[in-house]
C-alpha cells in the first residue's frame, strides 16, 4: 500500500498503485522479496502488460520506492529502505480498523501561508491537505478530526511542506450547526457517491463467491487486489467524521464492513497464489506453464 507521499494520480499511475499493492498486501510476506518475472506475472494476472509494468519497476527504483534485489542469478525487488517506513503507515491506515472519530476530542485547524510566486508549492499543499482527508473552510483554512493531525504532519515532512502550515487544536465554538459547517468543507455528497460505487463492485464479486472454491486462486488473487485497490483511497479521503455530523445511515460505514468481508473471504487464496508464483520464479522459470 502506498501512502499519500507515494501514491499517483490513479489515472496516470495505476500500475504503479498496483505494484505497491502487491508488495503491501503479498510480497512483503515471503521475504519482501520476489523476482522480476513473478511480478511481470502477477501484474499481467490483473491485466497490466510486462512492458508497461518493466517501465513502471524501472521508475520507482529512481523515486526511492523500490530496490533491485538480485538473487544469484535471479533478478528481483524488494522495497528500498528509505520507503519501508512510510509503506508501513500506509498499511496500517489502508488495512486497519476504522471507527468514527469521537466527536469530544475535537478538532485540527490548519493555516497555510505561501506567496504567490510559489503557485505550484500552494496547489501541491491543497492537493495534499485533501489527500490527507483535510476539509476546506475557504482561504487557505483547513480542519480535520484532531486523530488525524499525526499522520498529516508525518506526510507534509516527508513532502517538504510541514514548513508552510501552522496548525491549532480547536473546539467548534461558533454560531450555526457544527454539521452544516462539515458539510461544507468535505463533498460528502462525492464521497457517498464513491462509496456506492464500491459497494456496487463489491456485491458483484460476493454475488460470485458463494464460498471460495477449490483451485480458483488465481480468480481470488484478481477479486482481492482490484477490490483492495479500488479501496486504498477511501482511508485519505474520509478521515473518519464523527457519526453525530454525517448522514443517517452512513453509506461508509456499510463500505467498511462489505470491505472487510471480501479480505475474509479472498485474502487467504489470493496469498496462496502469490506465494505459489514468488517460489516458482524463485528458481528462475515462470509460473505460468
Amino acid at each position: 500500500m502506498s501512502d499519500s507521499a507515494v501514491s499517483p494520480a490513479r489515472s496516470g499511475g495505476r500500475s504503479a498503485s498496483l505494484v505497491l499493492d502487491l508488495f503491501g498486501l503479498y510480497v512483503r510476506r515471503f521475504d519482501g522479496w520476489i523476482a522480476v518475472s513473478g511480478l511481470v506475472s502477477l501484474m499481467a494476472d490483473l491485466g497490466v502488460g510486462e512492458g508497461p509494468t518493466r517501465s513502471t519497476l524501472s521508475r520507482m527504483v529512481r523515486r526511492g520506492l523500490l530496490e533491485r534485489r538480485p538473487r544469484g542469478s535471479v533478478k528481483g525487488y524488494g522495497v528500498a529502505a528509505g520507503a519501508e517506513a512510510r509503506m508501513q503507515r500506509a498499511d496500517r491506515r489502508i488495512m486497519g480498523p476504522t471507527s468514527p472519530a469521537d466527536l469530544d476530542d475535537g478538532w485540527t485547524v490548519i493555516t497555510a501561508t505561501i506567496p504567490e510566486g510559489q503557485r505550484r508549492k500552494r496547489d501541491r499543499l491543497r492537493e495534499q491537505l485533501r489527500w490527507l482527508g483535510c476539509g476546506s473552510l475557504g482561504n487557505a483554512v483547513w480542519i480535520v478530526p484532531r486523530r488525524s493531525t499525526d499522520d498529516m504532519w508525518a506526510t507534509l515532512r516527508e513532502l517538504d511542506l510541514a514548513d508552510v502550515v501552522t496548525a491549532f487544536a480547536g473546539d467548534h465554538l461558533g454560531a450555526g450547526e457544527l454539521s452544516d459547517l462539515v458539510a461544507s468543507a468535505w463533498d460528502l455528497g462525492g464521497l457517498e457517491e464513491q462509496y456506492r460505487s464500491f459497494l456496487a463492485g463489491c456485491d458483484g464479486v460476493l454475488a460470485s463467491w458463494p464460498a471460495a472454491p477449490a483451485g480458483a486462486e488465481v480468480r481470488a488473487f484478481t477479486d482481492h487486489t482490484d477490490v483492495v485497490h479500488a479501496w486504498r483511497k477511501f482511508p485519505y479521503l474520509d478521515p473518519g467524521l464523527p457519526l453525530e455530523l454525517l448522514p443517517d445511515p452512513w453509506v461508509g460505514a456499510l463500505a467498511t464492513g462489505r470491505f472487510a468481508q471480501i479480505r475474509r473471504l479472498l485474502e487467504a487464496p489470493a496469498l496462496a497464489y502469490v506465494g505459489s508464483v514468488i517460489e516458482a520464479s524463485s528458481e528462475g522459470h515462470s509460473s505460468r506453464t
